[in-house]
């Protein structure tokens, strides 16, 4: 997103894919598995295929591992005491990565428009940076 821009369709399509994964654990908890097991089983499958796809030069398989690791990101951070916990901070952790989404595409307009003259050869190196500096602080966004 970092390339393209942050906009609200793109907020959209990201939150709609949060609720599907959420909708997708607490589904496989009916088969008498806790949420804990369906998470951890999750997560060790997703470990398993982006391990297995990272060597692959198919940009689809790519896109796939992309995806894998978003949902190992959030279902590694998320509350697993119960179905409300889960969802709540889910919900939560996704609306955070997209405000630093947001903020990304703020922080790349005008890392752009002052680039002429400022020493900022690279407008998303720049970014980048930022993003690194502002985790090593331990700023927390939202």
């Amino acid at each position: 997103m970092t390339f393209c821009g942050y906009n609200r369709t793109i907020a959209a399509g990201l939150e709609t894919l949060t609720e599907g994964m959420i909708e997708a654990i607490k589904a496989r908890t009916d088969g008498g598995k806790t949420l804990r097991e369906v998470i951890e089983g999750e997560l060790s499958d997703l470990k398993e295929m982006n391990g297995r796809l990272s060597d692959s030069p198919d940009l689809l398989l790519g896109a796939l591992g992309g995806i894998n690791s978003y949902a190992f990101f959030l279902f590694s951070c998320c509350d697993a005491s119960d179905k409300k916990a889960f969802a709540d901070s889910c919900r939560d952790l996704a609306d955070r990565f997209l405000n630093i989404v947001r903020e990304i595409d703020i922080r790349h307009i005008d890392y752009q428009t002052l680039r002429s003259g400022t020493g900022v050869d690279s407008p998303i190196g720049a970014v980048a940076t930022w993003l690194l500096q502002l985790r090593a602080d331990g700023v927390r966004e939202g």
